[in-house]
């Protein structure tokens, strides 16, 4: 089995809105871990405008596998049109990390 860790972002004006989100995916095993950071400035272009909001980054440590439940669950909860899904690949973990990973998401 391949066995390949992700880091996936995602954020919103909405805190409550991403604590739902997270939940569900560590209720599934979708992801090890969820951590909320709160209240970033974003600064981006909507609409043709340039728009500034005080938003909440969403970062789930996730199987590469599970990605697209992932990406179902955050388009199904989200307040957001088009919510930002990225994601990065991890490279490295410490064994003890990788051991508790790989259990808490039924690797």
């Amino acid at each position: 089995m391949n066995k390949q860790v992700v880091i996936i972002h995602t954020t919103s004006d909405r805190q409550e809105i991403l604590e739902q989100i997270a939940e569900q995916l560590i209720n599934k095993s979708l992801a090890a871990c969820v951590t909320i950071i709160p209240s970033v400035h974003s600064i981006y272009r909507w609409n043709n405008q340039i728009e500034k909001s005080t938003e909440h980054i969403l970062e789930i440590k996730s199987r590469l596998s599970a990605i697209k439940e992932v990406e179902t669950i955050i388009h199904e909860l989200h307040n957001f049109s088009c919510p930002q899904f990225i994601v990065t690949p991890v490279h490295s973990m410490s064994d003890d990390y990788s051991n508790w990973f790989w259990d808490v998401t039924n690797g």
